[in-house]
């Protein structure tokens, strides 16, 4: 599976990449799919973040959130209010922590421990050939389920 396109923006602050996360979830018209570990997370735990993703969700976007409970690190978590989100425990764990919008923009998180305070994320947009190769993986792991 590839990780990067030309139309990725690496290289930024944890801050610009969160930013950048909201407006693609601010944008999104149809779906948003989300790949994660901790939901306890410091970004989705942020309020911005889980605004930005329950407006979507009232608009009719279906959002979709899979994860892999972390040991010690416990399930709730601000983005588990959202009224229609889907949320689905994984039995596998992700290969990457990775954010699908609308089949063509993505949110990939960097590798980082289980816990971490900060997680790094590329972001790649108008890539639905790279988002659809995510959107499989995302489908396997919840029909593993």
């Amino acid at each position: 599976m590839k990780f990067l396109s030309f139309n990725c923006i690496s290289n930024q602050t944890e801050e610009k990449t969160k930013q950048e996360s909201i407006k693609l979830f601010r944008g999104a018209n149809n779906s948003i799919k989300i790949l994660a570990g901790n939901i306890n997370s410091p970004f989705y735990s942020d309020e911005n973040v889980v605004d930005s993703l329950s407006d979507a969700a009232k608009r009719g976007v279906k959002v979709e959130l899979a994860f892999f409970p972390i040991a010690g690190q416990g399930t709730k978590s601000k983005i588990t209010k959202i009224q229609t989100l889907k949320l689905e425990r994984l039995k596998n764990r992700p290969i990457r922590h990775v954010t699908i919008v609308d089949g063509k923009h993505l949110r990939i998180e960097a590798k980082h421990r289980d816990g971490s305070k900060t997680t790094p994320a590329i972001i790649c947009k108008d890539d639905p050939p790279l988002a659809s190769e995510w959107e499989s993986a995302f489908e396997s792991l919840v029909a593993a389920k």
